[in-house]
């Protein structure tokens, strides 16, 4: 007679697969909560966040930690629902009744790749979004901080300022100047220093109002915050002792916490990001930088055949115009120097302002300094003067330097490198670089080339970095799943808890080689992917052994 095919074993996948999921339900809930109130400790604890943030905060965490706490949850789920069909030798009497050990692990199987499943679409979508949003929840709030570090006793160091009071009053929003806050301080001791760590104003005050604005750079939030004291006493560099009844400080502009990282970008953002680069606010700002680098070498040329053609350089002044006799420009390092129409005479300039007013000067020597705005695309000029002789009504006077700021050239170019993408603009910039002297200026933008290129470089090996974290986390918990199972029929005389550890330290391996290697693929992409899937193959070896030892025996 032929035998009849042997029929699946329903009830017990059945039986299996839904006590899994009941103790998976069951355990990810523990894990998510505890891991989510223990990554709002620390913003709560720090004044980031208040109680009621702090709850946001952990609802918000619920679903990105659950990448995290659903591979454990169902290697611990996996590891005691087998450990109990072992010990109760229901493993054994389907061994005995002809049902494989395949057919056994088949439900832990299912739901360790439905998990895989589940997990990688989270990572590509839900997670990123979530990410962007608790650190939105986090961002830097400057009235809070301000508030609570005052409240305790504290300073508060803004950018290059240090600040105590006695007291802070959050008015909240002000209509009149259009701050999102207004805040007010009593009893106000503030200390501003330079980059040298040296002391520009050491001022104390009856009062302090302070205006926080919102603003944009390069498409990123920042705060912009205005300082009035009243009553100020204390000491200003280069003024000595000073007694204002108002002073002000400020503005400065305060980034806040809200950082453009990759992993808040879902797997549709990364594609889109990968074919371009510039949609970046940190790749746009080098672009543009790079841009207005390329716009100051055209003009800084085309201003040169002007002022050759014209023997003369105008300049747009604020309160009017000026006008420099010269013979020509000539590269000087960083600068441009202008020539003297002939040897050993000075330089000519005359001054002519919105008044009508005349005032002729004369420099030993002269320069510029051309730069374009990486923000508006405007030139700015800056022009020095050394050795200068003045004459008017009063009479003459000479000053060893005389430095304009904020001056503008007549001539109009259009640069078109503000609307172009970075690779055209690094292409330019090589051309360039072969095409003319390597003076300064051609060095200049050449870093700022080599910049804007690195950066690109670098964020296209992160996102395939992360690229290749979301699948290696995918398949590591399948990994982890049946490896629970593995072990619990394995080790069925042993406690769960032991049985648990023998595929926990494995799996935590592998997290901990997932997330290291993508944070190394920035730099070394072949090494950063090599152990991102390091971790993940040992486990797959552990696996695939535990198996085929299970099977033998």
């Amino acid at each position: 007679m032929p035998s009849r095919p042997r029929t699946p074993p329903t009830t017990i996948w059945l039986y299996l697969t839904g006590d899994l999921w009941k103790r998976i339900a069951l355990s990810a809930s523990i894990l998510v909560t505890v891991i989510a109130f223990a990554a709002a400790i620390q913003p709560l604890a720090n004044g980031q966040i208040g109680p009621l943030d702090a709850l946001r905060f952990m609802a918000l965490a619920v679903v990105p930690m659950l990448q995290f706490a659903l591979p454990f949850a169902a290697g611990f789920a996996a590891t005691l629902v087998y450990h109990d069909f072992a010990t109760d030798n229901e493993a054994m009497a389907c061994s005995a009744g002809g049902v494989s050990h395949r057919s056994i692990l088949a439900p832990a199987a299912f739901t360790g790749a439905l998990l895989a499943i589940v997990i990688y679409a989270l990572t590509t979508t839900a997670i990123p979004r979530f990410f962007g949003r608790i650190e939105q929840l986090i961002a830097r709030d400057i009235a809070r901080i301000l508030t609570t570090a005052i409240d305790r006793g504290d300073s508060v160091t803004l950018r290059d300022l240090t600040i105590h009071a006695d007291r802070i009053d959050n008015l909240g929003p002000d209509p009149d100047s259009g701050a999102m806050d207004r805040l007010v301080l009593t009893g106000v001791v503030a200390v501003a220093t330079d980059n040298d760590n040296r002391i520009e104003v050491d001022l104390t005050a009856r009062r302090a109002d302070v205006w926080l604005f919102a603003a944009e750079r390069f498409n990123q939030p920042e705060t912009r915050v205005v300082m009035q004291l009243t009553d100020a006493h204390g000491k200003q560099a280069g003024a000595g002792a000073v007694d204002l009844s108002q002073h002000q400080l400020g503005p400065w502009s305060i980034p806040s916490g809200v950082r453009d990282r990759i992993k808040t970008r879902t797997a549709g953002e990364l594609r889109e990001l990968s074919a371009n680069p510039d949609l970046r606010p940190m790749i746009d700002q080098k672009r543009r930088e790079l841009a207005a680098g390329l716009a100051a070498r055209l003009y800084e040329i085309e201003l040169a055949d002007a002022v050759a053609r014209d023997h003369r350089l105008t300049l747009i002044a604020p309160d009017g115009r000026i006008d420099c006799i010269t013979r020509g420009l000539a590269p000087d390092g960083a600068r441009w120097s202008l020539l003297p129409t002939a040897p050993g005479e000075p330089i000519e300039i005359i001054r002519h302002a919105d008044n009508g007013e005349i005032r002729r000067q004369h420099a030993r020597a002269a320069s510029i300094d051309l730069t374009v705005s990486a923000q508006d695309a405007a030139p700015r000029i800056t022009l020095h003067l050394e050795q200068v002789r003045s004459a008017d009504a009063q009479g003459e006077a000479e000053r060893a330097q005389v430095e304009r700021t904020g001056l503008a050239p007549t001539i109009e170019i259009t640069t078109p490198f503000f609307d172009q993408p970075s690779a055209r603009l690094i292409e330019a910039a090589d051309r360039l670089r072969a095409d003319t002297p390597a003076d300064d200026a051609a060095q200049r933008i050449a870093s700022l080339a080599a910049r804007l290129r690195n950066s690109i470089t670098h964020m296209q090996r992160e996102i395939v970095g992360h690229v290749h974290e979301r699948y290696a986390l995918a398949v590591a918990t399948l990994l982890m799943t049946i490896l629970g199972a593995i072990l619990a029929l394995k080790l069925r005389q042993s406690l769960p808890l032991t049985v648990y550890l023998w595929s926990f330290f494995p799996a935590l391996v592998a997290l901990i080689t997932i997330s290291s290697g993508s944070n190394a693929s920035a730099d070394n992409l072949f090494v950063g992917v090599a152990v991102i899937w390091s971790g993940v193959a040992a486990l797959a070896i552990i696996t695939a052994r535990e198996f085929a030892q299970l099977r033998r025996h």
